[in-house]
């Protein structure tokens, strides 16, 4: 067996770790401008149950603020879809190119959901699972580095 072989197959193991890719799926991070002021963002696409490619921004991160109070307002989500859901409904920025308003009512959260549909879910916790997979990549380097520096 090649090194390359067996890279490859670690690869597919720690690719095996992470949400399932939807049909068309792709990601890309980088900062947009949100309410005035550049913000870290990811942009996902995939393919819809319509069968139409679909693209949504995401912040990075919500913020603790936005976070409790959504949390406060809509209440606390039973099931583990309901929570995930929830997440990626409240850090929305656009869909399909549409601004999604910075504060909205549940039932517009829920409306931006079933827009969003299964695949454009599965494609937000992939997006967000090959970037907490990259970062704590990155953190293992900076400590590598730290300790050869010493």
């Amino acid at each position: 067996m090649t090194d390359s072989t067996m890279e490859n197959r670690a690869d597919t193991q720690q690719d095996n770790e992470l949400p399932p890719a939807p049909e068309g799926f792709s990601f890309k991070q980088d900062t947009y401008t949100v309410n005035g002021k550049s913000t870290d963002t990811f942009e996902v696409k995939w393919m819809g149950a319509d069968g139409k490619l679909h693209s949504a921004r995401f912040l990075k991160k919500v913020p603790l603020g936005k976070r409790i109070s959504a949390m406060e307002a809509f209440g606390e989500q039973v099931t583990a879809e309901g929570r995930v859901g929830f997440l990626a409904a409240i850090s929305a920025v656009n869909l399909d190119a549409i601004p999604e308003a910075p504060a909205r009512s549940k039932s517009e959260l829920l409306d931006f959901l079933d827009r969003l549909d299964d695949a454009g879910l599965m494609a937000w916790m992939r997006a967000k699972a090959e970037i907490a997979k990259s970062s704590d990549e990155q953190a293992e380097a900076a400590k590598v580095k730290a300790t050869v520096g010493n």
